[in-house]
């Protein structure tokens, strides 16, 4: 009953103000169809909800795989031409269940994409997501070209009940790796989606997992998300010690690729650390010239939260010429940069 509604409700609105080229393509065959549009009729033209002969195409169960066929590919058709409710032909036929035409739009405009039920994941589309898989449950397991799966696809495009409804229809290991090396924790801290994360780690998901030499901690503030730096840390508050790439540890790869308001909240509980135990800083300690970790810094404000310490400088000032001057040379540092570090080395 709620299909033949919402199917009546899609016709209405194809159907309003509707050219006869477009009624065709709703109503009638592909010979019919081919006949209109030879006495000049537009793929321009709408109807008044901005439905297209593609949105009508879509509904006829008879006749619109063969029409779709027919005029495509076209460079005169949009493809993500929506109608007043933000929907495009391809969605039109999934409600209508013409699940073929749907298949057909969507290899014609994203062949190198999508399967159907991945398209609708990535849109968030859960209902419609739904009725793709009562018609083809494969679909929700195989990868993509990248070899993402759904669940990585929802991880980071979709919603938290998205990933549940699909952790609930396929056993996923949520642990298993796309092409790049990314699961689906990754993806979810890529798109700062702290609450699926959760979820994600309540069902198995490896906190300890790496990405070439980085851990998720050293993944996150790469990307510069703050939320997601948070996030790990709170659930494991082992790995800002660990190390990466070309063995520095968080705050150090912190300095080199995040922003400052990453690198002053690691820079915090860092200090907070130290103080607890009276061990010295990283940026001192693990660097083998005290200075040579701020000679990386991108941004000079992020130098500058060092502030002046008497001890820190006449403790390092015979190793910090040589050294700037070396760096300087090589053009490796830039004047603002060289002013910055002779001011602000800290020791902790």
């Amino acid at each position: 009953m709620k299909a033949m509604a919402v199917r009546e409700r899609l016709i209405g609105k194809v159907s309003s103000g509707a050219s006869r080229f477009i009624l065709a393509a709703l109503n009638s065959g592909m010979h019919e169809c081919v006949d209109i549009f030879e006495e000049g009729k537009s793929f321009q033209e709408t109807s008044d909800f901005g439905c297209t002969f593609l949105h009508g195409a879509a509904l006829n169960k008879e006749n619109g795989f063969d029409i779709i066929k027919h005029f495509l590919p076209n460079e005169m058709l949009e493809e993500n031409k929506s109608d007043s409710d933000g929907d495009q032909a391809v969605h039109y036929a999934i409600m209508a269940k013409n699940f073929d035409a749907a298949e057909l739009l969507l290899r014609l405009f994203r062949s190198h994409e999508y399967n159907l039920l991945h398209f609708l994941v990535v849109q968030n589309r859960l209902e419609l997501a739904q009725s793709v898989h009562e018609w083809k449950k494969d679909l929700i397991k195989e990868p993509d070209p990248d070899e993402r799966n759904a669940l990585h696809l929802a991880a980071e495009y979709a919603g938290k009940e998205m990933c549940k409804w699909l952790m609930q229809e396929a056993v996923f290991d949520v642990n298993v790796k796309s092409k790049s090396g990314e699961t689906a924790l990754h993806f979810a801290l890529k798109a700062e989606k702290t609450d699926i994360a959760k979820d994600l780690v309540r069902s198995g998901a490896d906190l300890k997992v790496k990405l070439g030499v980085d851990n998720l901690l050293h993944y996150c503030i790469k990307l510069k998300k703050l939320r997601s730096v948070k996030f790990v840390h709170e659930h494991d508050g082992e790995l800002i010690k660990e190390k990466g790439q070309e063995g520095k540890v968080a705050i150090q790869i912190a300095a080199q690729f995040a922003d400052r308001e990453i690198f002053e909240w690691l820079n915090s509980i860092l200090k907070k650390s130290i103080a607890a135990s009276g061990a010295k800083s990283p940026l001192l300690s693990l660097s083998p010239e005290p200075a040579v970790l701020l000679f990386e810094l991108r941004n000079a404000s992020l130098a500058a939260t060092f502030q002046i310490h008497p001890k820190s400088f006449s403790s390092n000032h015979k190793c910090c010429p040589d050294c700037l001057l070396r760096n300087f040379e090589r053009e490796q540092i830039k004047i603002p940069f060289l002013f910055v570090i002779q001011n602000s080395l800290q020791h902790y």
